[in-house]
């Protein structure tokens, strides 16, 4: 094929199957929330009910009536406590997983416009991979942990006055640049691990490119940006 007709099948072959891959991770998704919602918390106090009432149906004393009692506030506070840790922790990964899965499609799109002769069908079809793989709950937990140590690692550089803004920028950090000169500047700094004008100026120069993703969600989310 000549190269226009290379370029437009390729570009479809992306677009459908980025389109397939969000189709399953809506679906993912709402069944790990919707899961998370419906078992945790709810089943484990409904359990500690059931087995506390039945010490109760027989005539009792008082004092074991309120030790049953007690063994139902204990019981279901520690589901309770669980539940939420775990809440939380899907939660988190489940907001890397959507961080992990738009730096990928945003490098994807950029790479569309390119000629097939510097990203061809192979290179697109390992690209996609990632995208797909970006939306499993295994991929977010990756995404967490080097999250993490990217922030641990940031804020060192922070403490040290270590950081030098010689970077490529990236959509993120251009789009916090942006948000910063709306006046969000206080508000995003707020908003990091870390605190600090220089690691907010080496954000929007392309530094730590998944913190800058990160950063602008949360940002999003709260109305900064």
């Amino acid at each position: 094929m000549d190269e226009p007709s290379r370029f437009k099948y390729r570009n479809d072959w992306i677009a459908a199957r980025m389109y397939a891959i969000d189709i399953q991770y809506t679906a993912y998704e709402s069944g790990l929330t919707r899961e998370r919602q419906a078992v945790g918390f709810g089943a484990a106090a409904t359990t500690i009910a059931l087995t506390t009432a039945s010490g109760l149906v027989a005539p009792v004393a008082t004092k074991n009536l309120l030790t049953g009692l007690a063994g139902f506030v204990t019981g279901t506070r520690a589901a309770y406590d669980n539940d939420v840790l775990l809440a939380h922790s899907v939660q988190w990964i489940q907001s890397q997983m959507r961080t992990q899965r738009s730096i990928v499609a945003e490098r994807i799109l950029r790479q569309m416009r390119s000629p097939t002769a510097n990203y061809s069908l192979a290179a697109a079809l390992t690209d996609l991979e990632d995208y797909y793989r970006a939306g499993t709950f295994t991929g977010g937990m990756l995404a967490t942990s080097d999250t993490l140590g990217a922030e641990a690692r940031f804020a060192n550089l922070i403490k040290q006055d270590r950081i030098e803004i010689d970077f490529v920028p990236t959509a993120a950090g251009n789009a916090l640049k942006a948000c910063a000169d709306r006046g969000g500047r206080a508000g995003l700094r707020n908003l990091m691990a870390t605190p600090s004008d220089a690691g907010l100026i080496a954000l929007m120069a392309g530094k730590e490119p998944a913190i800058a993703q990160d950063l602008l969600r949360r940002a999003t989310i709260a109305g900064i940006c």
